[in-house]
């Protein structure tokens, strides 16, 4: 995948549907794949610049509507299926993010002849299996216990687990992607995986900016999608999309500022005084207040210097990210000059 060259072979039989393709990894997917198919498009958000688009064809509903998924994949072939809640209680991403993509691969499954990329994300791997210097491939255990978890991650990883007996479903011929951190022009926060924002004026950092990260450039992640959707050897697969690159954070950082002019305040938390303040709060929490929180799982994991391998996807189907952070970052600049 030459990072000039975007134009990419899809084989379709009429229509292409994108789930969750209002999202900023879905938004690039579909005006990828609108240059050489038709697209349906599942999506709450309102999308102006697709309404004379004769390519798209923009279904704006929940997921999790009755009768929609079933509307939605009539006449489609090739799904890539994105959708996932990100905000509310935890009913919703139970129902938006788990129990819709059961269901999506049940209808798919009834059916028979679909072809179906299910984003699933690197969060998923189990933080207490991780220590410092690990590379983890696809073949690591996935998180079991929900200690510590946000909603998204939480229903994220059951709604992966929800779909592995379909890996090997002859009527769905799925594959699922963990792709790394995703990103590029149009994503909310230029830091995510290196800092936290902390009302507008600094950052907050985890540990000693060291750990690495595990990076794709979203139009790198795009085109392997599309690549993967057209590969037979990837049908009941599982891969990490990621660069081989995988920058300290620091190194991130020290770039982002250079391109973008961002100076506000990096305040740094070492890792071992922040564990014994979250230790500290938890078992406040557990004697006081009699609630189970995992503040201290949490911060240790989101700092846990481990390596992500994309090897096995190189492996079978010669396919890589191409594009270094470095590049990377200064297109996503470049595009907001």
């Amino acid at each position: 995948m030459p990072a000039d060259d975007r134009s990419l072979t899809i084989v379709v039989a009429e229509i292409v549907l994108v789930t969750g393709g209002t999202g900023f990894v879905g938004r690039v997917l579909v005006e990828r794949l609108a240059r050489q198919a038709n697209v349906r498009v599942l999506g709450r958000r309102p999308m102006p610049r697709w309404r004379l688009n004769s390519h798209v064809e923009h279904v704006r509903a929940d997921i999790t509507d009755e009768g929609v998924i079933e509307r939605a994949v009539e006449g489609v072939h090739t799904i890539y299926h994105l959708a996932a809640a990100t905000a509310g209680p935890w009913e919703t991403f139970q129902a938006a993010t788990v129990g819709a993509s059961r269901r999506l691969m049940e209808i798919l499954a009834a059916a028979g002849n679909a072809r179906v990329i299910l984003v699933s994300s690197l969060g998923n791997y189990d933080g207490n299996a991780m220590s410092p210097g690990l590379t983890i491939n696809e073949d690591f255990p996935l998180e079991q216990s929900s200690a510590g978890r946000g909603y998204y991650a939480l229903a994220k990883t059951q709604a992966e687990l929800s779909v592995h007996s379909f890996l090997t479903h002859p009527g769905v011929r799925l594959t699922i992607v963990r792709p790394g951190i995703v990103y590029g022009a149009g994503m909310k926060n230029p830091l995510t995986g290196v800092a936290i924002p902390l009302k507008g004026s600094a950052w907050v950092m985890f540990g000693n900016g060291k750990k690495p990260l595990p990076l794709v450039y979203i139009d790198d992640v795009v085109d392997t999608f599309i690549e993967i959707s057209t590969n037979e050897r990837t049908f009941g697969r599982i891969y990490n999309i990621v660069h081989s690159e995988q920058p300290q954070q620091n190194d991130y950082l020290e770039l982002y500022r250079q391109l973008s002019g961002d100076s506000r305040t990096l305040l740094r938390l070492p890792l071992q005084r922040l564990n014994l303040a979250l230790h500290a709060v938890d078992l406040f929490n557990r004697k006081v207040r009699r609630c189970d929180s995992q503040y201290a799982y949490a911060a240790r994991r989101m700092a846990c210097q481990v390596r992500y391998s994309g090897e096995r996807l190189f492996r079978e189907t010669g396919l890589a990210p191409k594009t270094a952070y470095a590049d990377g970052l200064r297109q996503m600049y470049q595009s907001k000059s």
